[in-house]
């Protein structure tokens, strides 16, 4: 029956456990090797979950320089002050709300 097929797999459990020693170590299985970085995540006070991690990408570091001060450009400043104009318009144009 179904319930006999689930009760032998229930008995299988997938779950691997470990002693913690006397300098709180745990040996992680075979399939982590040695020197795995792997970050170990607290869901609640006695929850860990520890998960290895993978390659680490490499990260191209680009240092750009502060802009505190944009150029004068009138021909910019000309089509700025058109858009404001035209979206001030479109805010008049709208109905009060309520």
């Amino acid at each position: 029956s179904i319930i006999d097929e689930w009760e032998e797999k229930w008995d299988c459990f997938t779950m691997k456990s470990a002693k913690v020693d006397d300098r709180r170590r745990v040996v992680l299985p075979q399939e982590c090797p040695p020197r795995s970085t792997v970050t170990i995540e607290a869901l609640d006070e006695g929850t860990w979950i520890i998960r290895r991690q993978g390659k680490r990408v490499k990260f191209k570091r680009i240092l750009i320089p502060a802009v505190e001060t944009l150029p004068s450009d009138p021909k910019w400043d000309k089509i700025e002050n058109a858009f404001a104009q035209s979206s001030y318009k479109d805010l008049l144009k709208r109905p009060a709300k309520d």
